[in-house]
């Protein structure tokens, strides 16, 4: 064989070996927690834990994210939030972002716009859903509905990013 899949979790694997995807939490997750973790204690980061639920703005600009009572300002903000399972997308009739309501796309067409076709695709493969996600410009803000950047100061990375389905290998 030319590649040889392994179960989430083993490590030194052969170089034609790959670790699948595993469920939340996954070792995958957890190694890079832990490695991040180690990382930000050497360089005597402080660390804030908590659910960012919303963000005070004015205009394109986001100023500060809001995690209960507490507020964090910072220059630029990065919205890395995952997909479903990580909440970063919430898929009900329509895949949609729930924290700042960011426009979401399905190969490159607005949701609301793929909506009549991809209904119909999800009763033969369900798939399609995990192609949905944010577009960016070339300096990863989420762009609009109308292909603008969404923010100034924001930027998107990880699996909320549309057009590829990472768990599908494309």
């Amino acid at each position: 064989a030319d590649l040889v899949a392994y179960p989430p979790g083993f490590v030194k694997l052969p170089k034609n070996g790959f670790e699948l995807l595993a469920a939340a939490p996954s070792p995958h997750g957890w190694r890079l927690h832990k490695a991040l973790e180690a990382v930000l204690r050497r360089a005597r980061v402080e660390v804030i834990t908590g659910e960012v639920t919303d963000f005070r703005r004015d205009g394109l600009r986001l100023l500060a994210a809001l995690l209960g009572e507490q507020e964090l300002t910072a220059d630029t903000f990065v919205l890395a939030g995952g997909r479903f399972i990580g909440g970063g997308l919430v898929k009900s009739r329509l895949v949609h972002e729930p924290l700042l309501d960011l426009a979401v796309y399905y190969q490159g067409e607005l949701i609301e716009d793929a909506y009549p076709r991809l209904r119909h695709l999800e009763y033969v493969d369900p798939a399609p859903a995990f192609r949905t996600g944010l577009l960016t410009d070339a300096q990863l803000r989420p762009v609009d509905a109308n292909g603008a950047p969404a923010f100034a100061n924001l930027r998107v990375a990880g699996s909320v990013l549309g057009s590829y389905d990472y768990a599908g290998g494309g």
